[in-house]
């Protein structure tokens, strides 16, 4: 069975940086725990990634966006197929808007 490649964008890495440190701010040592899970979830996207579901964002950015649970967050990727790639394009926390959403108005 072939594996996929994982491929991090720029931002993704970028966000993933930016909660570590949100994290680290109240405890190191979560953080480091929390960043090494974190790159084991992603890791295993190496094997069938096609048994993650829909994103939100398939609503405003297209269909093929998936996404696998970690935690409070969400790691949102699309499968290259012709390449053997999983590209990580966002890793947000659950409670945040999906790209392309908008605010509920009152």
């Amino acid at each position: 069975m072939k594996k996929y490649r994982i491929v991090h964008t720029p931002e993704a890495r970028e966000r993933m940086r930016e909660a570590f440190r949100y994290i680290a701010a109240d405890s190191p040592l979560h953080a480091s725990k929390w960043l090494h899970a974190l790159k084991v979830a992603v890791q295993s996207l190496e094997r069938f990634p096609e048994r993650c579901g829909a994103a939100r964002e398939t609503i405003s950015m297209g269909p093929g966006l998936r996404q696998t649970i970690f935690g409070a967050y969400r790691i949102v990727f699309e499968i290259d197929e012709a390449k053997r790639r999983v590209i990580i394009l966002d890793i947000r926390h659950g409670s945040r808007l999906a790209a392309g959403e908008e605010e509920p108005h009152s």
